[in-house]
This record gives C-alpha cells, structure tokens and sequence, in this order.
C-alpha cells in the first residue's frame, strides 16, 4: 500500500476515533448542544458503529498508529454503546408475588385491532398502557379483552392523542391529565396488585422535527427544533416528583437514551430494559418506511418503562404488535 494511502487512512481514523471520544465527553459533561448535536445523538449509534469494524482492517493498513485508532474507537463504542446491552441485574426470582406490565404504540392507523387484542392476550400483562388508542381498537378490547381486564380506562383519539389504561387490578383513583393544545394527555392511576399499592403513569411526548429551508431546490436542515418534546418531559417530571411509593412510568417519549430529554428522568427511577433486558431494545420503526428506506430492522428505542420504590426488575422484553410501528415492551417486576 502506498505511504500517502497509509498516511490518509491514518489520519481518518484518528479523526473518526477522537469525534467519537469529543461527543461522548461532550455528553458526559452535559454541555449545551448545538442543534446538530443533537441531531447527531439520535442516530449516534449508527454513526459510529464502524468504529467496531475498522480494527478488522489492521493487516490491510499495517500501520501501528492506524491499529491504535481503530482500537481505541472499537474500546470507546463498545464501553459506550456495547455495555448496555447486559442487564444489570439477575433475572433470578425473588419470592413473592410479581407484576407484568406492558407498554404499546398501538399506531393511529392500525386496523388489525383483533391481532392487537390478541397479543394482549398471549402476553397475559397485569397492567396495560396503550398510545394512540382509536375507538376500533376499543371495541377489540371490550369483545377479547373484558373478562382478563374487567378495570379499563380507555380514550380514543383520531391522532396520537388516544391513551388507554388496562389492569387486572382495581384502580383506587384514575385520572386523564389534559395539556395544552396539540399536546397528548397523560394517564395517572393508582393501583392494588397483591401486597402493594402502584401509582400508574401512562405517557406520549410530541416529537422533534428538523427546520428546513430550500437551497438550489434542496431541502436543507437549519435546525432541530426539540422543545416540544423537552416541554413534554419537563411537565412529565414535574409529576413523577410529587408521587411517593412504588411508581411506574411507560410509554413513548420519542427520545432515545443518547439524547438530553432521556437525562431529565429523576435518578431514583429505573430504566427498567437497561436494569433486566438483554439487547439494545430498539422498538421504532417496525415495517414501516424511515426516510424514504424500509429497514427490516428498527432504529431507534423509544419505548419506555421506568420504576421508583421498592419495586424491582426481573426480566424486560420486546415483542411485535401486529400492524403498529412500534414494538412493544413487557416488564416484570418484583
């Protein structure tokens, strides 16, 4: 290979290596970030998952600063990125009784409303918390469901606005907390599995949208505008924080782990796939086109349950919801 090869493909890896060490320092600084920024922590994982390959490709470079880049980019994903993926804790039971809870997008243009049921069914979760919940999705519910979830709390939307609660177990209180205009309602109930009492919060933040304008006829991002989905956590945290005792938080937050608005979430309360799931539970999109592109795969996760109190994880699992863009994600809890 030539030196000038040599010298450039160096110099390339050095850079990859240190862009990935400024963002992760920079993340964990919590430095303000540029729009940009923040753009680039939504999809910070795929960006840099070369950096795993690149050591393959030492015998080819023979360079020595060139393996020494590459390995350092393949130590810093894998410590990053890698690590996560092993649950934190041991799936090995306690004694006692358990709780299963689920967590579900259903999509707003779902029409296999029986296959949602069904899954439901099969799933067999204590508590059910459902997003963009239509009124044929109900009536699903009410003709599958009503024996195995004879507590229900359920309204519809037309958009992303639907939101709908099912339990096995008695709701001592129930409430639908309206926001302001164009932003989806958030579900807070308390609830008596056996031997304990459960606050239940059912949650669906807006997203984010890139600002675009036109330059020679192409669209061109100028910014990423976030603050709808950071307003939507803040009033989400603001809640959590007034709850005492054993708390579950679940739904869509439309944010991935990397992103600023996953940091807001009070410390006391446990990501609940991070603490008992084995994987990088990606849960969005699901058969469904991204950016022009059906992936057979999804990208991102969006699809929460966290838990505060005396409540533990034992095992957290996603699974596909026939007809949704989302996988959802189950949860069992000691």
């Amino acid at each position: 290979m030539h030196s000038w090869i040599t010298t450039t493909l160096t110099c390339l890896a050095w850079l990859y290596a240190s862009a990935l060490g400024g963002y992760l320092l920079w993340k964990r600084l919590n430095l303000p970030r540029p729009w940009w920024l923040g753009a680039l922590s939504t999809i910070s994982f795929w960006v840099f998952l070369p950096a795993l390959a690149l050591p393959l490709t030492i015998p080819l470079v023979g360079s020595l600063s060139y393996g020494l880049a590459t390995a350092c980019g393949a130590l810093l994903f894998a410590g990053h990125y890698l690590l996560p993926m092993i649950p934190r804790r041991s799936a090995a039971r306690a004694a006692g009784p358990d709780l299963k809870v689920m967590s579900a997008n259903l999509l707003k243009r779902n029409a296999n409303a029986d296959g949602i049921a069904e899954t439901i069914a099969a799933e067999r979760p204590d508590v059910v918390a459902l997003q963009e919940l239509r009124p044929e999705h109900i009536r699903a519910i009410e003709r599958h469901l009503a024996t195995l979830y004879p507590y229900r709390d359920l309204h519809p939307g037309e958009d992303c606005e639907g939101m709908g609660l099912l339990s096995r177990y008695p709701f001592l209180s129930i409430g639908l907390r309206e926001g302001e205009p164009g932003t989806n309602p958030t579900q807070v109930a308390r609830v008596r599995p056996p031997e304990r009492e459960a606050w239940i919060v059912n949650v669906h933040t807006r997203i984010p949208r890139f600002r675009m304008r036109r330059i020679a006829g192409l669209p061109i991002p100028y910014d990423y505008d976030t603050s709808e989905r950071r307003a939507d956590v803040e009033d989400i945290v603001r809640l959590l924080e007034g709850l005492q005792g054993d708390a579950l938080l679940l739904g869509d937050l439309n944010t991935t782990p990397e992103c600023l608005e996953y940091r807001l979430i009070p410390r006391r309360w446990q990501d609940a796939y991070r603490v008992a799931g084995w994987g990088l539970g990606l849960s969005f999109p699901v058969k469904a086109p991204f950016l022009g592109l059906r992936l057979p795969f999804p990208l991102f996760r969006l699809d929460y349950i966290f838990y505060a109190g005396s409540m533990r994880a034992l095992r957290a699992r996603m699974g596909t919801m026939p007809g949704s863009d989302h996988r959802y994600l189950t949860v069992e809890l000691h």
